[in-house]
């Protein structure tokens, strides 16, 4: 038997009440009768909680309270691209700047890119290898 609502994946209590929605849909508590799209910005996955979330959009990091989504770069500077269950784990930096263990780093001076913060492959005017 379908749950009353058509985005709740979890139904208890003669399918009135809901426990689990659908990607991009939170149950809608204290009640617990419907799913609604997520109400945090940015928010991929709310769906325990409209209000809670759990998974971010791409370029946006979960901050753990409250449970909602920051741009990466707010909580590492520099960071273009971060886990979206875990804002401060980097995955890709805006250039020049080059990732080192989760954290965007300079690269060493006079290096306009780098393929670690040691060995630069081409330099600004003025700098040589």
């Amino acid at each position: 038997m379908l749950c009353n609502d058509v985005n709740c994946q979890d139904c208890r209590a003669n399918f009135l009440r809901c426990y689990r929605c659908s990607i991009g849909y939170g149950v809608l508590l204290p009640a617990r009768t419907s799913c609604i799209p997520c109400v945090l910005s940015f928010c991929a996955n709310c769906i325990y909680n409209a209000y809670s979330c759990y998974d971010c959009e791409s370029g946006y990091g979960l901050i753990a309270s409250p449970r909602s989504c920051q741009l990466c770069s707010s909580a590492t500077p520099f960071c273009q691209t971060c886990n979206t269950t875990n804002i401060l784990q980097c995955f890709i930096c805006t250039p020049p700047k080059i990732l080192d263990a989760g954290i965007c780093k300079i690269c060493i001076t006079g290096c306009s890119s780098c393929n670690n913060i040691t060995g630069c492959i081409t330099c600004f005017v003025g700098y040589f290898k």
